[in-house]
């Protein structure tokens, strides 16, 4: 999920401006330091932090902009910051802050959690839909995992079809 930098940094700046009455409000704008329309798999995820949709730069382009509130986040890909391929640092572990960011998008986005009524250990093999980085024996992985009354597999295909939200219920 290395596209998750830029909303979990977004969430830590939430906490470190914790101050304002209205940190955790979806009333906000988020505006993409970008010059084209952001799209992405994981664009369901806005829907944590903003009711409101996205600006790019072009929402503004040729107009002389004032904010009468503005946070600028911690930067996704920020020297130290956490970024896909950040170095694990000794003795940093069992964060509370991943804990609460991922109650929080779950919650923000209404996922339900449903009561596990099997109490065999629950297998779920992302499978990709693609034409490289495929497991090449994946229906005998499958198989052999059946086999096993211990395990309740199920192999399922993300991809763009799968919605991110439905994801986050499967998983």
């Amino acid at each position: 999920y290395h596209h998750f930098c830029d909303f979990f940094n977004l969430y830590a700046s939430q906490h470190l401006n914790s101050s304002h009455p209205d940190t955790f409000s979806t009333d906000v704008h988020i505006l993409i330091w970008e010059s084209y329309k952001y799209h992405s798999n994981f664009g369901e995820t806005w829907e944590a932090f903003t009711r409101h949709p996205l600006w790019d730069l072009n929402t503004f382009k040729g107009k002389t902009v004032c904010f009468k509130n503005v946070v600028f986040p911690l930067l996704p890909r920020m020297i130290f910051g956490l970024y896909y391929n950040t170095p694990i640092v000794w003795g940093c572990e069992k964060s509370g802050l991943f804990r609460s960011f991922s109650q929080h998008i779950l919650h923000r986005l209404k996922i339900p959690q449903h009561k596990l009524k099997d109490t065999r250990i629950r297998v779920t093999l992302l499978s990709r839909d693609t034409s490289y980085r495929n497991i090449l024996n994946e229906g005998k992985l499958i198989a052999a995992l059946k086999n096993n009354s211990v395990y309740n597999v199920q192999r399922v295909v993300y991809n763009k079809y799968l919605t991110f939200k439905k994801q986050l219920e499967i998983t």
